[in-house]
């Protein structure tokens, strides 16, 4: 008897669940958070003040971001294979952001220096942004797992991330951003 009703009190949970499931999915993806690039003031090496991302100006913004001075070629291929693709999708800058952690005075003079002095003649200085955070958190705010290679993000106006990609820059990559471009774009149903 104990049995019996066990077994039907098991089925009865196992039903309500599996309802609750079908009424509410758990793992739906349109509920997942978007991604928010976090609050950063610094300065651009043309030596204006920034704050990110109230100060991004467009209403697409691609950000490269990297983590170690090797990585700057990488984050430069990246840069001169999106400005293949601009001429499409209405002109959107695009940010180069070299992401260092919390230093103190003398060594962010040191780096903005170097960065400043090594800038193609030819790259926009407004555009450029070295950035000096908790990189622990900045990482985590974006999700970002590892500071091996760089990171690009598609953001709108206030930061809020519409595509992520890490790693080399490759074609197939940068068809990806232009997908994202598009879905951007394509009307609301």
């Amino acid at each position: 008897m104990h049995l019996l009703w066990f077994t039907q009190s098991c089925c009865m949970q196992a039903c309500l669940w599996l309802t609750l499931l079908l009424i509410h999915p758990v793992f739906d993806v349109s509920a997942q958070p978007k991604l928010q690039l976090p609050t950063v003031a610094s300065y651009a090496i043309d030596k204006s003040k920034v704050t990110l991302p109230a100060d991004l100006s467009g209403t697409e913004n691609v950000l490269i971001l990297y983590f170690e001075p090797d990585q700057n070629s990488a984050a430069l291929a990246w840069q001169y294979g999106i400005e293949s693709i601009r001429a499409a999708h209405a002109n959107f800058p695009i940010y180069l952001l070299p992401v260092y952690g919390r230093e103190n005075f003398l060594a962010r003079w040191w780096i903005d220096t170097s960065i400043r002095s090594n800038a193609p003649g030819t790259q926009d200085r407004r555009l450029t942004i070295p950035l000096f955070v908790d990189k622990k958190n900045f990482l985590a705010a974006l999700q970002i797992e590892n500071e091996k290679q760089p990171v690009v993000l598609l953001t709108d106006k206030a930061g809020h991330v519409q595509w992520k990609q890490q790693g080399e820059y490759d074609r197939s990559r940068l068809a990806s951003l232009e997908a994202a471009f598009a879905d951007n774009r394509a009307p609301a149903h």
